[in-house]
Order: structure tokens, then C-alpha cells, then sequence
């Protein structure tokens, strides 16, 4: 019979998890054996590092207020931090800068610490190996193991796992009487499991960008009624001066 094939049989025979029954014909018994190896890999260990990030936009008047300080939790490159980036500058705009006084975005610190580190492992099949069937004859009287002395199927079938495959353990001894005659068939699968440990670091990337810009001169510009005054103290003099000179005329 092929492995396959007593397999099947084996499961008709016995109980999901209790042991093979042995049948009688005359003066024979017949059973079924179960013993499935576990062979366990050198573990693998793997790190991998996961990045979160903290970004501030500052919008600084030189000499002057802090306009603009705003955070979002993403890279300086992504679509949230240019968008700060624009407002920081609109800010400064409307503060006095000049525009092509504003420089920057330039980074001003950085910072990286370490939130968190986590272990995880995971089981896996790495490989199954159906052993040739192994019939064992034996003549009473005798005592004999039979049934699960290890069944490991089940557990191997729920891989992959954080834990260990755990085999069904449930033997059974079985007489043999005097004269009679047990044909004992042995069921057995070679299963490799592979066993990762992975390691992950979080990290947080904690930066400050800052853009500067210096206040538009102020030109100032006279009033009207100011004007009208320095032109009436101008027109005043240039009398004064007139009235003078005639007066110092010879007659």
C-alpha cells in the first residue's frame, strides 16, 4: 500500500485523537502506527526598521516674531510639509517680508529616537518528507505500541504560526495473545519547520525647517496739507528776502 493510501486507511481505522483500533481475522490483528518526525532549522533572525516622522515649518521675520510654526507628521518631502511650506511663506508675505528677501526652507535641527523595539517569530513549513510504509510483524505473546505515537498533521496544517507545531501524542498499548499474529503498519512524515525572529525598530525622525524673511523698507510719503504748508513758508521767505534786498538798493 502506498503512505497515501495508508494514511487514508489509517484514518478510517482510528480515532481522530484517540488510538488505531486493531481488527481481528482469526488468529491475526492488524494496526495502525502513526510516528511523524519534527526536525526544527537553525532559527533565522532578521531586523527591519520602520520610520515615523515629525516635521516643523517655521516662518521667521528676521530680528523679528516667530509668523508661522506648524507641524505635520510626514516627511519634508511630502505633499503636508510643502503645503506648510507654502503657507510659511504667505505668512511672512503678509507680516512685511519682501518676497525675494525670504530664504529656505532651510533645516535647522534634526533629531532621531528610538520609540520602540518588538520581537515576533514565526513558524513555517519548510518542507515534508513522506516516509517509505513500514509493516511490522509480530507473533503473541507480545505486548505492542500502536496508534498516535505521533501525529503531527494537524498542527504542521495550521502553520504558518507565532508558536511551535505541538503533535498529538496518544499511543496505545495492545496484547498480543499467545498464537496470534499482529501486522503492524507505520505511518511516517519527515516536516521541516523553519523558525524566523524578527526584530522591529521604530524610529522617530524629528526635523525643523525654517524660512526667513526681512521686512520691506517703509517709504514714507508727506501729507497733502503738509506740503501746502512748506510751500507757503517757502513762498514767505522768498519774500522776506526780496523785500531786503530792495531795501538795501542806494536811493
Amino acid at each position: 500500500m502506498k503512505p497515501s493510501l495508508a494514511l487514508a486507511a489509517a484514518l478510517l481505522v482510528c480515532p481522530v485523537r484517540g488510538a488505531c483500533a486493531q481488527s481481528r481475522s482469526g488468529g491475526s490483528t492488524s494496526t495502525i502506527t502513526v510516528a511523524d518526525v519534527l526536525s526544527f532549522n537553525a532559527p533565522t533572525a532578521v531586523t527591519q526598521r520602520t520610520d515615523v516622522f515629525l516635521t516643523e515649518i517655521l516662518g521667521r521675520v528676521a530680528g523679528g516674531p516667530t509668523v508661522f510654526d506648524q507641524f505635520v507628521a510626514s516627511p519634508f518631502g511630502s505633499a503636508g510639509a510643502q503645503t506648510l511650506v507654502a503657507a510659511a511663506f504667505q505668512s511672512l508675505v503678509s507680516a512685511g517680508a519682501a518676497p525675494a528677501s525670504i530664504v529656505g526652507p532651510t533645516l535647522t535641527s534634526h533629531a532621531q529616537t528610538l520609540l520602540s523595539s518588538t520581537t515576533s517569530t514565526a513558524f513555517t513549513l519548510a518542507s515534508s518528507v513522506v516516509q517509505p510504509l513500514v509493516v511490522t510483524t509480530t507473533i503473541g505473546p507480545a505486548t505492542i505500541t500502536a496508534g498516535y505515537v505521533r501525529w503531527c498533521g494537524p498542527a504542521v496544517g495550521a502553520l504558518p504560526s507565532p508558536t511551535p507545531p505541538v503533535c498529538i501524542v496518544s499511543p496505545q498499548q495492545i496484547d498480543v495473545l499467545l498464537g496470534d499474529t499482529n501486522i503492524d503498519s507505520q505511518l511516517s512524515t519527515i516536516y521541516t519547520i523553519d523558525e524566523t525572529r524578527t526584530t522591529t525598530d521604530t524610529y522617530q525622525i524629528a526635523e525643523t525647517y525654517q524660512l526667513t524673511g526681512a521686512l520691506a523698507p517703509v517709504t514714507s510719503t508727506p501729507e497733502p496739507a503738509a506740503v501746502t504748508l512748506l510751500g507757503t513758508g517757502l513762498a514767505a521767505l522768498v519774500g522776506v528776502r526780496r523785500r531786503r534786498s530792495r531795501t538795501a538798493e542806494p536811493a
